[in-house]
């Protein structure tokens, strides 16, 4: 009988010094809750992320009212480090007044091309250094793989042949609900022609692209602390707050063995997880191909 499951992601950075460890589900049956169960699942599932992709942090999330997630993440893991994240979304609406967008008179805001990647990075580098994302990595990589999947969802705001701003997206389709959703991923705006409505006009414009598409709601997310934001997403109407934690916390290696615990889907209800784990060092989880893999090679030996 199945007792429950963890699934686990890794982000890589193309030039970092680092990847990052997702620990993005950890579910146990009911009946099996309080077993230690989704311990060893989730410290099977970052062991395996540690020595195979060698990741030194790991992210994890929940929504803020999940009480007893935080409470595990905190005392029993030892996640102190926490950033408040907020989702907001809106319902699609029609074609506004073309003539009156907001914005100096001079901007433009057209298709992102391939030679506006290195500035689209190097802002993005200042301004989410200052808001910085735990659930998505921006670098050189990203940014390229924006422009090779979701081209037609990124967009540049330029204002004397200077890139004032842009807006990178992409759209979510469930088939069962019958429904697309437009999903703004990284908003940016250079401080020298910030207070101007550039990031205004860049979700306008935006929406008209996803509208094209054929969704019927629009999602954006940020920090909880990035009031600027949260600011010009109210006074654009997005409603529908989700407020999630997420948590960080450095993996540091420990002498010879090394384990890390955690339970990222609370017995409540779902939770994510965001944060850097460090390892307790009280013995390891072992992966049963990894054990078949050491068997094999003891008796060649």
């Amino acid at each position: 009988r199945l007792a429950g499951f963890a699934l686990g992601s890794v982000l890589i950075q193309k030039h970092g010094e680092f990847n990052i460890g997702y620990l993005d589900w950890v579910v146990v049956e009911p009946r099996y809750q309080c077993q230690g169960i989704g311990t060893q699942l989730a410290r099977t599932v970052v062991q395996v992320m540690e020595e195979t992709y060698k990741i030194k942090c790991l992210i994890a999330d929940t929504p803020a009212e999940n009480k007893p997630a935080i409470e595990f993440f905190v005392k029993k893991i030892g996640m102190t480090e926490k950033v408040p994240h907020v989702y907001m979304s809106r319902e699609v609406t029609p074609i506004g007044d073309e003539k009156n967008l907001p914005g100096p008179k001079d901007m433009t805001v057209r298709p992102l091309r391939i030679d506006d990647l290195h500035t689209v990075h190097n802002l993005g580098e200042v301004l989410f250094a200052r808001f910085p994302n735990l659930i998505r990595n921006w670098d050189e990589h990203s940014v390229m793989s924006q422009f090779q999947t979701d081209r037609e969802f990124s967009l540049v705001a330029v204002i004397n042949q200077t890139i004032a701003g842009f807006a990178l997206g992409t759209y979510i389709e469930k088939p069962t609900q019958k429904k697309k959703f437009g999903h703004l991923i990284w908003l940016g705006v250079d401080p020298r022609f910030s207070r101007r409505g550039v990031g205004h006009r860049l979700v306008i414009e935006y929406e008209n692209i996803v509208r094209e598409e054929g969704c019927q709601q629009l999602l954006v997310d940020t920090e909880g602390d990035n009031f600027p934001a949260i600011n010009l997403f109210n006074k654009l109407n997005f409603s529908h707050k989700e407020k999630h934690v997420y948590f960080s916390k450095q993996l540091l290696p420990a002498a010879g063995t090394a384990s890390a615990a955690g339970s990222t889907r609370g017995a409540t209800g779902s939770t994510g997880s965001s944060g850097r784990l460090e390892f307790s060092g009280r013995g390891r989880a072992q992966h049963p191909e990894r054990v078949q893999q050491q068997q094999q090679q003891q008796q060649q030996q």
